[in-house]
């Protein structure tokens, strides 16, 4: 049994957009699913949205239409944009993507001006997912100012630190008619490095070694910090950077110990190893 104390569990809709940022110890998320009936479980049917979906609830036609999408396409962008027109923003997002894709439609072929018509509209709602799949769109069709708004956009919200890392990597090498700013870089890959991205902790580490600041003035102990921080997280790059500051530096134990650590990851040495 797990002892909680008030203010320990939180339920929610399951479209509320929302985030848990964990500045010490390890989240861990329990997630239940509930079913009416022993029979819907076993053959994974969802009757209570058929019957919601009848009676109004805008959630359960798209989550209704969400579940057709591989078995019955059609009727799944049918559902898709009747909830889409009801305003429902992750309908919009999702008729979007079948619409790229061509599904449901007559010859699977795709409908571009209409995905891009419905991503703008949850993305005005403030659907970060919409502003990343505009992001690509845009840079799909050459317009790489339009495309770094819409990530920039989708970054500021600190929703996916994926999104982080993307725009941080495009001021790092000047891509998608960003800036090529290292310090600039460094704050983006900071804020993904914050959230547990270990692409992004290596190469903050890295940046932080060349003399980019993230504005945290972190300097050489804060880069080994993330560069151990990614190597933890299986990062090869992070690995090779702290072997050869190890090398460099004559700290043999601390070298001997990342080379027993990855060969312990790789599973070719026995956890009670170690170098004599």
């Amino acid at each position: 049994p797990v002892r909680l104390e008030a203010g320990e569990v939180i339920a929610h809709s399951f479209d509320l957009q929302h985030g848990v940022e964990v500045s010490s110890g390890t989240r861990c998320s329990l997630i239940l699913w509930f079913a009416d009936s022993a029979a819907a479980c076993k053959d994974k049917s969802r009757p209570w949205y058929e019957r919601a979906a009848a009676n109004g609830s805008v959630d359960a036609l798209y989550n209704l239409a969400k579940s057709r999408r591989v078995d019955d396409p059609r009727g799944s962008l049918r559902g898709m944009r009747e909830a889409a027109e009801a305003g429902h923003f992750m309908a919009q997002n999702d008729l979007a993507g079948m619409l790229i894709e061509g599904r449901g439609l007559p010859g699977a072929e795709p409908d571009e001006a209409g995905a891009e018509r419905w991503l703008k509209e949850s993305a005005g709602q403030g659907f970060y997912r919409a502003m990343v799949g505009l992001a690509v769109l845009c840079a799909r069709r050459e317009k790489a100012e339009e495309a770094l708004s819409w990530l920039r956009r989708a970054a500021e919200q600190r929703a996916d630190p994926e999104v982080q890392f993307a725009l941080g990597m495009n001021h790092l090498h000047g891509t998608l008619s960003a800036a090529k700013d290292a310090d600039l870089a460094a704050e983006w890959l900071g804020g993904a490095a914050e959230m547990g991205h270990p692409a992004a902790q290596a190469q903050l580490g890295l940046l932080l070694l060349s003399g980019a600041d993230g504005g945290g003035g972190e300097g050489a102990s804060g880069a080994e910090l993330w560069l151990r921080r990614a190597h933890e997280q299986g990062s090869f790059d992070a690995a090779t950077a702290l072997a050869g500051r190890y090398l460099r530096g004559g700290r043999v134990g601390e070298l001997s110990g990342l080379v027993v650590g990855r060969l312990r990851r790789a599973g070719h040495v026995s956890s009670k190893w170690s170098w004599r």
